[in-house]
């Protein structure tokens, strides 16, 4: 079983700047990313894991998010375009070791899923006007709080691509 641990700090991924540990890989096209959140260290109630695609590398990037806090309640969040504050849509809770988190691409849009009673559910959509052909996905880690680290366990980490 493949496991990654991260530790991220970082105050948030919310405003138009973007503090936070992202473990990144480049991919063109259509694809799907799923990973299962096995540990949240609690730093704080809005602590973040979760798999992410960003458009680019700048800390104003759009982008979508599909994560799960210490507690194990979801999160769609998502920056349609870069500079703007995040929007999130709040999503089932899940149970922390086992929480499946997923991402797809399809075209301009970016649909986050979550694994609950054996199957997919929708948690969320964005459509990115302008995303890149190449864009950045992985996995993103937050603190919540710039004095300490989290630490995130994620493993089965798979990325298909359809281009």
């Amino acid at each position: 079983k493949d496991r990654w641990t991260i530790y991220g700090g970082g105050n948030d991924i919310w405003e138009a700047s973007d503090q936070f540990r992202f473990v990144y890989t480049e991919v063109q096209g259509d694809f799907s990313c799923a990973v299962s959140v096995d540990e949240l260290l609690n730093t704080h109630s809005y602590a973040k894991a979760g798999v992410m695609a960003r458009n680019s590398l700048a800390d104003h990037s759009s982008h979508a998010l599909v994560n799960v806090f210490p507690y194990g309640n979801t999160e769609f969040g998502y920056r349609s375009t870069d500079g703007e504050t995040m929007s999130a849509i709040s999503g089932l809770v899940l149970p922390i070791p086992g929480a499946k988190l997923r991402l797809d691409r399809k075209e301009n849009t970016i649909t986050g899923m979550v694994y609950v009673n054996d199957r997919w559910t929708k948690s969320g959509s964005v459509t990115i006007s302008g995303l890149n052909k190449k864009i950045f996905i992985g996995l993103a880690t937050l603190s919540h709080d710039n004095n300490q680290l989290t630490k995130a366990i994620y493993s089965d980490l798979k990325i298909l691509q359809n281009d």
